[in-house]
């Protein structure tokens, strides 16, 4: 039986032997055409699904465990890692394009990679622009799928509902309302420039690969997951998604307002979705607005410098969660806009085979010993439950 890529051989081979027919107009030919690039697509979605998997198996089968006093240490390859065992294993041949698939997405705020090097020898030192903690995408539930477009259920209303009946009594009926909508993936992805002595500098390419590109990477999807407008190719992020719960808190508020409003969205995600909120997005110039408020006393709600609210314990902890539900403090979303919800339960983020990472030449790479680094991935979110949702603005007056 042949395999996937002899199968697409023989697809584009069969492709390339039509051009003539094709250029003098024959339908039968360019009808043809159509039906072998959609075969080909298929089967490269299916080789690159495969291709997941074996990085995948290859990524945890190559798991290290230590033992340190009796206890097990388990180390997953990050991205950066990945590629460079993956280079390793080819030698590290220039001009040749790799790719390698992480085991699993994480938040870059959880992949951490530090430059090994001799002691006192700082010629390998990258330093990288200063790095925002990425938490969004943590919020909502993950899946993998293959396929380039996903349809999945959104949740409507419940028409009637079971009720006591009498002994060969009509029983009422009930229809659980629900819609399909079909979302196409997209792909973010972007190249940055190396010098080719990186390939044979695997440490400092797992640095690079880590410290940038992945962090750029997950630095828009986490933008898109918030804003993006569904436009364009462009991820439908939960702030434009139909259906989702909203409201306005006056531009005079006071933060004792704006904690008021917040926890209103809380209570209206739970009354109107059945499900409790589970997170709170909220930009630093709004957060803090509520976290230096004092009371009648002059002192914070939230506790001062150097110990807890009214003096309770030492712990001080600098962003503390609003009304118990977990915060995260970022400016991925907009100042004047607060997002409530079940993010996990709510919507949930479909990745094609997770992020991969390729070098290769491009344009002048080679007379310039430079190397180009392509990071990339394909996703989309699927908002199940809008009601879920309840974003809060600030009115223009």
């Amino acid at each position: 039986m042949p395999s996937l890529r002899e199968k697409r051989a023989s697809l584009v081979k069969e492709m390339a032997g039509l051009t003539d027919r094709v250029k003098s107009a024959d339908m039968d030919a360019i009808k043809r055409v159509d039906e072998l690039a959609s075969e080909i697509d298929e089967i490269d979605g299916k080789i690159q699904s495969a291709d997941a998997a074996k990085s995948k198996i290859n990524a945890f089968g190559n798991t290290g465990t230590s033992h340190t006093k009796g206890a097990n240490k388990m180390t997953v390859k990050s991205l950066g890692n990945a590629m460079a065992d993956a280079l390793k294993e080819k030698g590290a041949a220039r001009g040749v394009s790799f790719t390698t698939i992480t085991a699993d997405v994480k938040a870059s705020s959880d992949t951490t990679v530090s430059p090994v090097r001799a002691e006192g020898d700082l010629s390998d030192r990258i330093v990288f622009p200063a790095q925002r903690q990425l938490r969004i995408r943590d919020l909502f539930a993950a899946e993998a799928v293959s396929s380039p477009a996903v349809s999945y259920f959104v949740a409507g209303a419940t028409e009637g509902a079971p009720a006591t009946t009498a002994e060969n009594g009509q029983k009422p009926q009930f229809h659980i309302g629900a819609t399909v909508k079909t979302v196409a993936l997209s792909k973010i992805a972007g190249i940055m420039k190396e010098s080719d002595e990186l390939l044979d500098d695997y440490p400092r390419l797992a640095s690079a690969i880590d410290g940038r590109g992945k962090y750029e990477l997950d630095l828009v999807i986490e933008n898109a997951l918030i804003n993006g407008d569904g436009k364009n190719g462009n991820v439908a992020g939960i702030l434009s998604v139909d259906g989702i719960q909203s409201s306005e808190y006056k531009k005079a508020a006071t933060p004792s307002d704006i904690a008021e409003a917040i926890y209103d969205a809380i209570t209206k995600v739970q009354l109107n979705s059945g499900y409790n909120a589970d997170g709170i997005v909220i930009n630093p110039a709004d957060y803090q607005k509520i976290r230096l408020y004092k009371d009648a006393n002059g002192q914070y709600f939230g506790g001062g410098y150097f110990t807890g609210a009214y003096g309770n314990g030492v712990n001080v902890v600098a962003q503390p969660e609003l009304w118990g539900v977990p915060t995260v403090v970022t400016p991925a979303i907009p100042a004047g806009t607060i997002l409530v919800g079940n993010f996990a339960a709510g919507a949930s983020v479909m990745s094609k085979g997770g992020q991969s990472a390729s070098t290769g030449y491009d344009g002048e790479d080679f007379s310039h010993n430079r190397v180009t680094v392509r990071v990339e991935e394909r996703l989309a979110l699927a908002t199940y439950v809008p009601q879920a949702f309840f974003k809060l603005t600030q009115a223009a007056n």
